[in-house]
């Protein structure tokens, strides 16, 4: 099937030099006025469009404007037989393709073919790479760590809502910019680095790099690059961060952390400074005989006899608060029921507060029964 073309020329010898160029090969529509062009645009679907810059109701400037306002996105080649440097610049501007000069065409129709056919073939390789790109975007919207599309250049072509969220940028302010723009400058050549590897086809680990979100304020995210081939010409790199575990601290992310932890099927719950159970799992409340966590709080005592709270404290006392967060503890101590308890405790909030202690909590008696003496599990 042939590809459609619209051409837009007021001139009839033009019209007739472009008609026996252009049929051979495509279906041509030949109007003479532009008003005609952007009412057969509206009706048809077109591969491509060459307007003349010289016509009768309004320019081609004005013509390519009013196309690209409808929504419009074929290429448009705009000829004058008086093109220069200007003319050429407010139609890129304007939103035009390609500018031909039309003595030029008309003298060589090898070369205006194929210009037609590449711009074309381009113009649908583009089309494919935003429907991919709106794939990705539906697939990573909603995951809960910051995700990033990007091309080799820097560009950043999709940032999930997460990674929206720790910047406090919008969709339209990060699409616009490339990557290292929201990145410290002295991080920038290491993420230059980091990112070859990816583009190179190599799956990278976790790398830490800092950001500045829209109030400047410097946010770091570990990053790991994955690269999407699409094609050896077109490599993009997947960026997944981990956020560090002392940003849980901010309210939002807080809650979503709590979100993935109801879904985990340990025994998982969450302790302030206050000594207060913030958050337990379904797992906890069967084990421990804690209510339905419906966002009350409990005191630790609720889970903890009073001699295990003592012991706790202690430990938690004995820490460095500078090297808190990000630290692990084991400990043997007794629930409220005299039971023998195992608690892996994880530290997470800001410095030096220790805003937050996850706890997984196991009976002693069950972990003899179902492990080996040798098993270990981390939080």
């Amino acid at each position: 099937m042939k590809s459609r073309l619209l051409v837009v020329e007021d001139n009839g010898d033009h019209q007739n030099i472009l008609r026996k160029f252009l049929e051979p090969v495509y279906e041509v529509d030949i109007v003479s006025h532009a008003s005609a062009g952007l009412e057969k645009q509206s009706r048809h679907s077109y591969e491509l469009v060459l307007v003349d810059f010289d016509l009768g109701d309004m320019t081609g400037l004005d013509f390519i404007r009013l196309v690209r306002d409808s929504g419009r996105v074929y290429p448009i080649v705009l000829m004058s037989s008086k093109m220069s440097l200007e003319l050429s610049l407010n139609a890129r501007e304007a939103g035009g393709t390609f500018c031909a000069k039309k003595e030029e065409i008309f003298a060589q129709k090898a070369e205006l073919l194929r210009l037609i056919a590449y711009l074309i073939k381009k113009a649908n390789r583009e089309i494919k790479l935003r429907k991919l790109v709106a794939l990705y975007a539906q697939i990573l919207e909603d995951i809960q760590f910051p995700m990033i599309l990007m091309e080799p250049s820097g560009k950043i072509l999709l940032a999930n809502r997460k990674f929206r969220e720790i910047l406090n940028a919008s969709s339209d302010e990060l699409i616009r910019n490339k990557l290292p723009r929201f990145v410290e400058k002295s991080h920038r050549p290491e993420l230059l680095l980091f990112t070859k590897q990816a583009f190179a086809g190599n799956e990278t680990e976790y790398f830490p790099v800092h950001f500045l979100n829209s109030r400047n304020q410097r946010v770091k995210i570990n990053l790991k690059g994955r690269p999407v081939f699409l094609g050896k010409s077109v490599p993009w790199i997947l960026l997944e961060g981990q956020p560090e575990p002392q940003q849980i601290s901010q309210t939002q992310s807080l809650h979503n952390f709590l979100t993935w932890l109801r879904e985990v099927h340990h025994s998982l719950i969450v302790v302030d400074a206050a000594e207060q159970l913030i958050f337990w799992n379904a797992e906890a409340a069967h084990i421990f005989q804690l209510p339905e966590f419906r966002g009350q709080t409990l005191p630790l005592d609720q889970l903890l006899e009073m001699e295990s709270v003592r012991k706790l404290r202690r430990h938690l006392s004995a820490l460095d608060s500078s090297e808190a967060p990000g630290t692990s503890l084991k400990l043997e101590l007794q629930n409220r029921m005299g039971e023998q308890l195992v608690l892996s405790c994880r530290f997470a909030g800001d410095v030096p507060a220790r805003s937050y202690l996850i706890l997984r909590a196991e009976k002693r008696a069950e972990i003899v029964e179902s492990r080996t003496p040798t098993e270990t599990v981390e939080i």
